[in-house]
């Protein structure tokens, strides 16, 4: 009968138990030095009223932003254009005169005088 009731509890099925509110977490005992962390009661605020003067200047400042981002997006724009052309064009001179030279260096080396 004793090895009856031995075997119907359950040894070793890896369910670990909850640890007590004054159990570390860490090492699952309990430590004067570690305390817990404890809940405070939060007394919320309710919300303030904004004026609509300040929402109507906040957002007069977001469409004057979006407007001037806009207009100086506008303005950059063919600059910046117009500097990538001239740059691609020198980028293909520079190219052929490398290519010119690299040319030469090959001549010159292939001559029978060496």
């Amino acid at each position: 009968m004793g090895d009856k009731s031995a075997r119907s509890k359950k040894v070793g099925t890896g369910a670990k138990e909850r640890p007590s509110k004054n159990t570390c977490l860490k090492h699952s005992t309990a430590h004067p030095t570690h305390k817990q962390p404890q809940k405070q009661a939060s007394k919320m605020v309710p919300p303030v009223q904004v004026s609509s003067l300040i929402k109507t200047a906040r957002w007069s400042a977001l469409l004057v932003g979006v407007i001037y981002g806009k207009t100086r997006y506008d303005y950059l724009k063919p600059i910046a254009e117009e500097e990538k052309r001239v740059e691609a064009e020198e980028k293909k001179i520079r190219e052929e005169q490398e290519r010119i030279a690299k040319q030469l260096a090959e001549a010159n080396e292939d001559t029978i005088l060496k």
